[in-house]
């Protein structure tokens, strides 16, 4: 199987130029953002998926590669993946805890709440569900 990884937010994301962090978390060392999070995180993931005998394509491979969101799924269509999975970690006011899964077209509901559920297990978070794009 052919899974295109996008670690969301990044390079030229919204604006040709200007870096966007996502959501930005203050720490006594400093800041953490939400880019920088999510490259991690697909980075591991990428290394799970190849060892499972995947081939796995990155939107975006570190903080200065430029990925327009706009592109990202033209991306994965060039490399005829069988499936995208944009990895987030939203913020919110802090009354919202846990993952949640966002998918696009019906056919695509059932392993979205399967991976919903895995991941909070994994995490020892709340599961939010499988949720349509809005």
């Amino acid at each position: 199987m052919i899974i295109a990884l996008d670690p969301g937010h990044g390079m030229d994301n919204v604006r040709r130029g200007q870096y966007d962090p996502g959501a930005v978390v203050k720490l006594p060392a400093g800041q953490i953002t939400e880019a920088a999070i999510a490259l991690i995180w697909v980075n591991e993931l990428r290394q799970i998926l190849r060892l499972a005998g995947h081939t796995v394509i990155r939107t975006r491979r570190d903080e200065f590669d430029p990925a327009p969101v706009y592109r990202r799924d033209d991306i994965a269509r060039a490399y005829q993946c069988h499936r995208m999975l944009s990895i987030h970690c939203n913020a919110a006011s802090g009354q919202a805890s846990g993952t949640e899964c966002y998918y696009r077209g019906a056919e695509n509901k059932t392993i979205a709440a399967r991976l919903s559920a895995h991941v909070s297990n994994a995490l020892a978070l709340p599961d939010r569900g499988a949720k349509t794009e809005q």
